[in-house]
């Protein structure tokens, strides 16, 4: 299985996961470039949601910091004063 329908099935695991409202409020924040932090108790679950989010703001790709799961030893970054994408573990 090749990686075209990725996007597809990540968009639809954003949507499944975070509901049709938050998946559009989490869309909005991307599109004016503010930061997002996903929170979940599933690696999975985070990277699949952060693949969705990217996906649904095509044709724009997203220039900000991107880390679907954010380590530990790097949660001071979640300050930094730049657009960020990130998922942490709950």
């Amino acid at each position: 299985v090749g990686m075209e329908g990725w996007g597809d099935w990540s968009a639809a695991a954003m949507l499944a996961l975070c509901g049709a409202e938050l998946s559009v409020l989490l869309c909005e924040a991307a599109l004016q470039e503010r930061s997002v932090v996903l929170v979940a108790r599933s690696p999975l679950g985070l990277t699949s949601a952060a693949e969705g989010l990217l996906h649904c703001l095509a044709p724009l790709q997203w220039a900000g910091g991107y880390l679907p799961v954010l380590p530990d030893c790097l949660a001071d970054m979640l300050h930094a004063p730049v657009p960020l994408l990130f998922g942490v573990v709950s």
